[in-house]
């Protein structure tokens, strides 16, 4: 299980549109209702990035003039590459811990880290991903509020919000795929014999669980 994966579906169900809140699931409604094919493969676009470095450097980390984030002629998505020879031990970049997301930001927020503190506690090691997940889901929802300009990360309520910006919460953005974006149908129908299925269905049983969790962490914080 990642941190971006278990993220990414509890936004799935907090921006089901019949659902008021975080978690909704039921056998005959799921908000993992798309089937695993077709996918729509899109990218992420390439102006968030441009967005995500000039949000780095105001969070005092360093960018090459030669480091230039464009798209990958040999496949793969975006890529950083350099735009001209290199120095031996020349700088190219930083990225300092303030602009990095950690446990300690999601422990320390002002609206949920007792509650995540709490849980990290009461379920062990395994606690600290669903934090993490919980905190990167939250982040993400604030991210999309609207700011002082629609859609501009810089003025979204999140400090983290270019970088976010710059993920693939949906599946198909960057080729993102994962079982815990397919319905029940599919994995039954396409996983069940398989090597995989049990380990399938006891991640979704155990994502389904923590959604329930987080539902009453950062619900009231994202869904007021």
């Amino acid at each position: 299980m990642t941190f971006l994966n278990l993220a990414s579906t509890v936004i799935l169900f907090a921006l089901s549109p019949t659902s008021k809140s975080i978690y909704h699931r039921s056998k005959t409604d799921s908000a993992l209702s798309s089937s695993v094919f077709p996918m729509e493969i899109t990218r992420t676009p390439a102006d968030k990035y441009g967005k995500l470095v000039d949000w780095l450097k105001t969070q005092d980390g360093k960018v090459n003039d030669k480091i230039e984030i464009k798209l990958s002629d040999r496949g793969g998505g975006f890529g950083a590459f350099v735009t001209a020879p290199v120095e031996e031990n020349e700088l190219l970049f930083t990225v300092p811990r303030n602009a990095c997301v950690t446990l300690s930001d999601a422990i320390n927020d002002s609206n949920c880290g007792e509650a995540f503190g709490t849980l990290i506690k009461a379920a062990g090691p395994g606690g600290n991903t669903v934090v993490m997940a919980g905190y990167l889901a939250k982040e993400y929802l604030l991210s999309k509020e609207e700011g002082t300009n629609k859609n501009d990360e810089e003025s979204s309520l999140s400090k983290f919000g270019p970088y976010l910006a710059t993920l693939p919460w949906e599946r198909g953005i960057n080729n993102q795929e994962h079982v815990l974006f397919w319905n029940g149908d599919d994995v039954e129908k396409l996983l069940k014999g398989s090597l995989c299925y049990r380990e399938s269905t006891e991640l979704r049983a155990e994502v389904d669980l923590a959604i329930k969790v987080l539902n009453g962490i950062i619900g009231p914080s994202v869904l007021a």
